[in-house]
This record gives C-alpha cells, sequence and structure tokens, in this order.
C-alpha cells in the first residue's frame, strides 16, 4: 500500500514519505477541525439548519480536498472560509435584511464568475499583481479574526459599552481555555512532530467534556 501511495504522488521525488503525509494529514485535520463548528453556528444565525450547514461543510472539505489530491497532487486541505461565511451571515442576511436564499443566490454568481477569471487566468494575474506584503497582511487578518473569534467563544473578551469589544474582567482562572493555553505555550517543542496533535487531542477532549 505505501508503495502505491509513493508512486501515485510520488512522494520521494517531493522528499517526502508516507508515514509524514499521514502525520502532517492528521495535524490539518486536527487544525482545521474547528470548521465544522463554526460555519455551522455562524450561518444558522442568518436563519440557515445548522444540521444541513454542518454536513454541507464536511462533504464540500472532504470532495475539495480529495480533488486537490488527485488532480493537482497538492497536500492542501480545503474548507470555507471563515470570513466569508461572517460577511455572508452579519452583514449581508443581518445587516442588509436580505434573505439567507438571496445571498446563496449571490453566492452562486461569484462563483461562476471566480471560475471564468480561473480559467481565463485572469485570477491569476490578479494574484500576481499583488503585492508581498499585502498577502502578508491577508494571511495575518485571517489569523486575527480567528483568535478573536476563539477569545470571544472562550469568554476572554466580551461586548463593552464605549468599545464595541473588550476585555472580560470578569472571567476567572477557573476557565479551562485559559488553562489549554498554558498547556500549550509550556509543553509545545519544535523538535516533537506529535506534540501539536496530542495538543488538539487534549483541547478537543477537554472542551467536549466541558460542554456537557
Amino acid at each position: 500500500m505505501s508503495t502505491f501511495f509513493e508512486n501515485f504522488f510520488k512522494l520521494k521525488e517531493h522528499k517526502t514519505s508516507v508515514k509524514t503525509e499521514v502525520l502532517a494529514g492528521i495535524t490539518t485535520f486536527m487544525t482545521m477541525a474547528y470548521i465544522l463548528v463554526v460555519n455551522p453556528a455562524i450561518l444558522s444565525e442568518a436563519g440557515m439548519d445548522k444540521g444541513a450547514v454542518f454536513t454541507t461543510t464536511a462533504i464540500a472539505s472532504f470532495v475539495g480536498t480529495v480533488l486537490m489530491a488527485l488532480l493537482a497532487n497538492y497536500p492542501f486541505a480545503l474548507a470555507p472560509g471563515m470570513g466569508l461565511n461572517a460577511y455572508f451571515a452579519y452583514t449581508i442576511v443581518i445587516g442588509k435584511g436580505y434573505s439567507w436564499q438571496f445571498a446563496l443566490t449571490a453566492v452562486l454568481l461569484e462563483g461562476i464568475v471566480f471560475l471564468i477569471l480561473t480559467f481565463t487566468k485572469v485570477r491569476e494575474m490578479i494574484v500576481n499583481a499583488m503585492p508581498y506584503s499585502l498577502k502578508q497582511a491577508v494571511s495575518a487578518g485571517i489569523g486575527i479574526f480567528i483568535a478573536f473569534l476563539g477569545l470571544y467563544q472562550a469568554g476572554l473578551v466580551k461586548q463593552g459599552n464605549t468599545f464595541r469589544f473588550r476585555c472580560n474582567h470578569k472571567c476567572n482562572f477557573i476557565n479551562y481555555n485559559f488553562w489549554n493555553f498554558i498547556y500549550y505555550f509550556l509543553t509545545c517543542k519544535k523538535s516533537s512532530r506529535c506534540n501539536f496533535i496530542w495538543y488538539d487531542c487534549y483541547n478537543n477532549s477537554i472542551n467536549n467534556m466541558w460542554s456537557f
């Protein structure tokens, strides 16, 4: 079986192995698994069925990742973006008052335009025209946005009166998210490839027990 994967995905040519790719795949899944919870939670506020969104998110992520592996031979995991779903729910549906059905129609048209730009290589020209600093800023902005969602869900940040959001001074040290944060930085070592996986397993297990 390992020989088949090495030949099919040309692992030796890319200086990797089946063990490395399996470990990287597990790490990527544990890192992205939060999307299965966050995406339905955000889109359900726009009126969409949470269970249906959960199933659709899982299927779309699976199909997209498999196609990326089989057709492009890239080790990239694909999933719904965490910025556009918030814009969809809070700006278009809740903010502007459109129905989620109308907003989904706009998403469909956006996808068609995106495909046209991709096939005509206009998208590649736009990406290449972007300054490198802007590309870095986009990645940093998405990271800050995801970190903010985590702080808000953990209760470390809440809505304020003067400012839109402020630190939650009532958050005590019993909050398990605080100790998860401390545990990660105390135990994470660059020399241990599996450590991040163990941390994610620990964090998700504690999170599930706490939710009950």
